[in-house]
């Protein structure tokens, strides 16, 4: 069973270190590509890091789902937005 993120060190988000060879290739390390089941042939995207100087590396169907996640959680904010800034519908009285 994972440990809940608070009770995570780095050494669980740590997998080695890796050289640069000369035609700037890297190996990622075995135990980061079993536990993300990442297989000879699988297409990665590699991104900047946006805030610090490193870069992070995702599978091309993961950051499709994600960004297929994004819209639909968009689409649903938009929603409920609309729906927020609607003006109520006047309620009518009932006669007793």
């Amino acid at each position: 069973m994972p440990k809940p993120a608070h009770a995570r060190s780095v050494e669980d988000y740590f997998y080695g270190a890796v050289t640069i060879g000369e035609r700037g290739q890297v190996v990622i390390p075995a135990a980061a590509r079993k536990h993300h089941n990442l297989k000879p042939g699988d297409k990665l995207l590699v991104f900047r890091h946006p805030h610090a100087r490193g870069i992070m590396l995702a599978r091309l169907e993961d950051v499709q789902a994600l960004v297929s996640e994004l819209k639909q959680l968009h689409e649903l904010m938009s929603e409920a937005g609309r729906k927020v800034g609607a003006k109520p519908k006047a309620r009518k009285r009932r006669r007793t």
